[in-house]
């Protein structure tokens, strides 16, 4: 209070004892056998088995009203003691082999075959078999290149090569599979409430192996005398059976819905990396560039759709996608509160956001909602380098993204909603206010704003960036002064990260959050700047 006495007083002192425990058995065998024929077959055979099992539990015990804070033992507990524990186990069984075949260094060959076993599944779907094969083809050990194509060491290596696997899922928890109970639910009996049991979690007796499978074609090439490297490559990813949590009606009640093998995804994309090395006198300097795209989309999902909170999932877009309204601006003036629909007449002012009518029937309502955007992120890319001289060292490395967005609807930063303080500098004073901000960009705030809690373009931000990830700079004494000092090796370095950051976000907000994290509870990322030094005797 004003006066320093406290509002509070907590007399009631509380005592909480808790053990876990883990404990994980982890078995690799495996056997290799490898022959050559005639010079020219080479022949690799690998099999092997692996095994893990994982056990897990934990004990809680908690009491109030000790006689003093110094007899922390719960014996001396007097009042509410509870007791909670949980246990559960897990277990993955695999057997997997491996064939290689290369004749004369121009024709490779492998496959690879894997049976998983999984206890997360039930025992009429528990096992996984996934492939998977590749092929290469050296064109630069081909007479006709060598003597054509390679004769001014233009080219030095080519190679095509491609490949189609398997893989499987079981990422889903443990007894998904079956029923769950809570025996500490209470429900009303007589007027007096009864300890009884209730579902928590509705379980599928049918869940099965989620499985990915990827087709890639790819170039391989050196041109220069090995100075100038392209790796090339081209992919179509198509995830099966896809093990996702439906979101449950309400009047279902509060209980988790099952997991269901319910969807296929493609993603869809290349990646493309450039490298040139090279020396110049004593400079020695390398360079690369690397960029990819991927494109995701729902392919299958059995003709339904479902809307959870600020996601929609539906066949024809991706995975992740924001389903939402489409901002259109403020209402600044009298004139717009006649002209324009509003989300709202509840509080509704001066200010308030404005969202776009899509079906034009004057009413602003679920129906006007639209897939605003999805949280993946469809280009990456780096820079890195290095340049030495003598003793001198420096690399770095860029990193970055485009076109991805994040939702910045976070807890405790939500102009026009100022029931929830605590803004950022920059929404203040980008906020709308008639006299003292009438050119202001965000909406007014108020106490309640119903249109600013929903799911709309305002708050998703393009979160593309461009970061010097990692810079160091070193220095290595030269052989004659490590000879006197009877060390092999002494390098010093001053190295960086996170130094600069180029986005269009506010300050605060750190670009490489996760694209799927709609509130603010993330740590960013933080600059490093260490200073040090390598020696060896």
């Amino acid at each position: 209070l004003p006066d320093g006495t406290p509002s509070f007083v907590n007399n009631l002192n509380e005592l909480s004892n808790r053990s876990d425990g883990v404990r994980q058995v982890q078995m690799q065998t495996t056997a290799t056998y490898d022959k050559t024929l005639n010079k020219d077959h080479i022949i690799k055979i690998l099999a092997g088995h692996e095994y893990t099992n994982s056990k897990s539990s934990f004990f809680t015990a908690t009491g109030n009203d000790l006689p003093g804070n110094d007899q922390q033992v719960l014996n001396r507990v007097l009042n509410n003691i509870t007791v909670a524990g949980t246990k559960q186990e897990w277990a993955l069984q695999s057997f997997f082999g491996r064939l290689n075949y290369n004749f004369k260094n121009k024709y490779l060959l492998e496959g690879n075959m894997r049976l998983d076993e999984s206890s997360r599944f039930p025992a009429s779907h528990k096992y996984g078999f996934f492939p998977s094969f590749s092929a290469g083809w050296v064109l630069s050990e081909e007479n006709f290149f060598k003597k054509v194509l390679n004769s001014d060491n233009l080219v030095n290596q080519l190679k095509l090569r491609g490949g189609w696997g398997k893989v499987g899922n079981d990422r889903i928890g443990n007894y998904t599979y079956s029923q769950q109970l809570n025996l500490g639910s209470y429900y009303n009996y007589g007027n007096t409430l009864q300890l009884g049991a209730a579902i928590t979690d509705f379980a599928n007796p049918d869940i099965s192996w989620e499985a990915a499978t990827t087709t890639n074609l790819g170039l391989d090439a050196a041109f220069l005398k090995n100075r100038v490297f392209i790796n090339f490559d081209i992919f179509k990813r198509l995830t099966d059976g896809i093990l996702y949590r439906l979101p449950l009606a309400p009047s279902i009640g509060d209980t988790n819905p099952a997991i269901l093998n319910i969807a296929k995804v493609s993603n869809n994309g290349w990646e493309l990396n450039l490298e040139h090395r090279n020396k110049v006198a004593a400079w020695n300097y390398n360079i690369g560039f690397n960029v990819a795209y991927v494109k995701n989309k729902i392919v299958d999902l059995a003709t339904r759709q479902a809307i959870s909170d600020k996601f929609i999932l539906r066949e024809g877009d991706a995975i992740g996608s924001y389903y939402g309204y489409i901002y259109e601006g403020l209402f600044r003036d009298s004139a717009d509160l006649k002209t324009y629909p509003a989300f709202s007449t509840n509080g509704l002012t001066i200010g308030s956001m404005r969202f776009r009518d899509v079906n034009g029937d004057g009413v602003i309502n679920p129906d006007d909602r639209q897939v605003i955007g999805s949280t993946n992120t469809p280009y990456t890319f780096g820079l890195s380098g290095g340049l030495a001289f003598k003793g001198l060292d420096l690399n770095f490395l860029f990193q970055g993204v485009k076109d991805k967005y994040i939702y910045l609807y976070d807890s405790g930063n939500r102009p026009g909603n100022a029931a929830n303080a605590n803004f950022w500098k920059e929404w203040w004073d980008n906020r709308f206010d008639p006299i003292e901000n009438p050119e202001g960009t965000w909406p007014v705030l108020k106490r309640t704003s119903p249109e600013a809690a929903e799911t709309s373009t305002f708050w998703l931000h393009d979160a593309s960036y461009i970061r010097l990830k990692n810079i160091e700079l070193g220095y290595s004494l030269p052989q004659k002064i490590l000879t006197r000092l009877h060390i092999s090796n002494l390098r010093f370095y001053v190295a960086g990260q996170n130094l600069l950051t180029f986005s269009n976000l506010i300050k605060q907000v750190d670009p490489e959050r996760s694209a799927t994290r709609t509130n603010n509870q993330s740590y960013p990322q933080v600059k490093v700047i260490s200073f040090g030094f390598n020696s060896s005797f």
